[in-house]
């Protein structure tokens, strides 16, 4: 399938949008509960990866520091087994907190490697770290009555150890109440098995459960994100920088600022993808006697707005207008459970057809699963159609030592040029205005 990227430069040469440097230390426990900082870790750690993703139920880190013989005999980290916490604290300098930020993780696997030369033994090691709630689960079979939202609400009063996680934030679903089985199950595996998929999000809006790196729980759908405060994205180049002046160097606003160095967009992302076979989709399933049954009783689901032709044309030209993508579920399931498991197919691949992905600096505050709107306009000065708001998808830290970078994974739940009327608002954040197209 055609693939489509570009990438934008979006910061001046030599200059970066912020300091690079990040301070941060590490922690483990001993076997007494004491927690030890593993002093001058920094210095040999080639990468520490952070990585969220609102489509995963756990937060994930790969670790790869090397170690000489003091460090592993001081802190003993061959005594190190799955499940063990080990706390990174990070100082980002935005931040007036002297505390800084601290992350928990559990150690899923070790790897002592063969060291940086052959007269070391065990100089180099990989850790995998990942949520601490992986480990806090138990297996149990049970059966469940309510909506999804409900149902998790009712798991955190009785099926979650105290003090698993530092905050619920929980949205109500519109899945109507129904029988769910948890069979020999963990809780984690229960979720995303029997439950993820019969959720449906505020308005048939896409949904999402997963952890989030301050170690909190989240059931949201995309019409809740839009209600939160956005980040904002925006290149340190722009002309229009100085109006956001106030919002860029508030305490209460700045870290909700993000300086891309780059902008990758991928259009038809996957091998396998045809953005435009996505357009105009009719669901259906096969009833009981035989017969197909749409959903024409139930609210029309965004479309991709193909017909918008003057966004699109390197797009659309292989575009089949009679082509029809038809969703089908072949099984006996309640109606309701139907839609709602066609309704999230249909969501997640619209939002799948295309993404931008931005590199910035180290924001070791920016959490997935909220709403980033990207400020950017055309060589004249109009606003560009991909300013749009996007769910961020995906947020990565990438630390090499004590230097850092942030990537962040932007996705819209549609594609639709007409939708600019709707987030041009964007352009007037802190009286920006929009400057008029140039005439001839």
């Amino acid at each position: 399938m055609a693939q489509v990227v570009q990438a934008f430069n979006t910061a001046p040469a030599g200059q970066l949008s912020l300091d690079s440097h990040l301070p941060w230390q590490a922690f483990i426990l001993d076997k007494s509960g004491k927690s030890n900082e593993m002093v001058g870790v920094q210095i040999g750690t080639t990468k520490l990866e952070i990585y969220t993703n609102i489509d995963e139920m756990y937060v994930t880190v790969d670790w790869i520091f090397g170690a000489n013989s003091n460090l592993i005999d001081k802190y003993k980290l061959n005594d190190i087994s799955i499940g063990s916490l080990i706390y990174f604290t990070f100082y980002p300098p935005s931040l007036a907190d002297p505390q800084g930020i601290t992350m928990a993780f559990g150690v899923l696997s070790i790897v002592n490697g063969g060291g940086f030369t052959t007269t070391t033994l065990g100089s180099q090691y990989e850790l995998i770290l990942v949520s601490p709630w992986y480990f806090q689960q138990y297996i149990d079979s049970h059966c469940y009555y309510g909506s999804v939202s409900s149902i998790v609400s009712s798991m955190m009063k009785n099926d979650f150890v105290k003090g698993t996680f530092t905050e619920f934030r929980v949205h109500t679903s519109d899945d109507p109440p129904a029988p769910r089985w948890r069979t020999m199950m963990k809780q984690g595996e229960f979720i995303m098995k029997r439950l993820k998929k019969y959720y449906r999000g505020t308005k048939n809006s896409s949904s999402f459960i997963f952890t989030n790196t301050d170690n909190a729980l989240e059931i949201i759908s995309y019409a809740d994100m839009v209600k939160s405060n956005p980040i904002l994205a925006i290149s340190m180049s722009s002309t229009h920088l100085p109006a956001f002046k106030e919002f860029i160097t508030s305490a209460q606003t700045v870290n909700r600022v993000i300086y891309p160095t780059s902008v990758f967009l991928s259009i038809n992302n996957g091998p396998k993808r045809n953005l435009w076979d996505l357009a105009m989709p009719t669901m259906a399933y096969m009833y009981k006697n035989g017969y197909m049954k749409t959903y024409i009783d139930k609210p029309n689901l965004s479309p991709l707005g193909y017909d918008n032709t003057s966004k699109f044309t390197f797009v659309n030209t292989s575009k089949n207008d009679n082509f029809t993508k038809i969703y089908m579920e072949e099984t006996l399931h309640d109606p309701d459970d139907i839609f709602n498991m066609v309704n999230n197919e249909h969501n997640k691949d619209l939002q799948q057809a295309h993404h931008l992905t931005m590199v910035c600096n180290p924001n070791i505050t920016l959490l997935a699963g909220r709403i980033g709107s990207f400020y950017l306009t055309q060589d004249d000065g109009s606003p560009s159609v991909f300013a749009q708001n996007y769910i961020i998808k995906e947020v990565t830290h990438i630390i090499e030592g004590m230097i850092g970078r942030t990537e962040v994974v932007f996705e819209a739940t549609s594609f639709d040029s007409s939708l600019i009327k709707d987030t041009s608002g964007l352009f007037h954040m802190n009286n920006v205005p929009i400057p008029a197209t140039p005439t001839a």
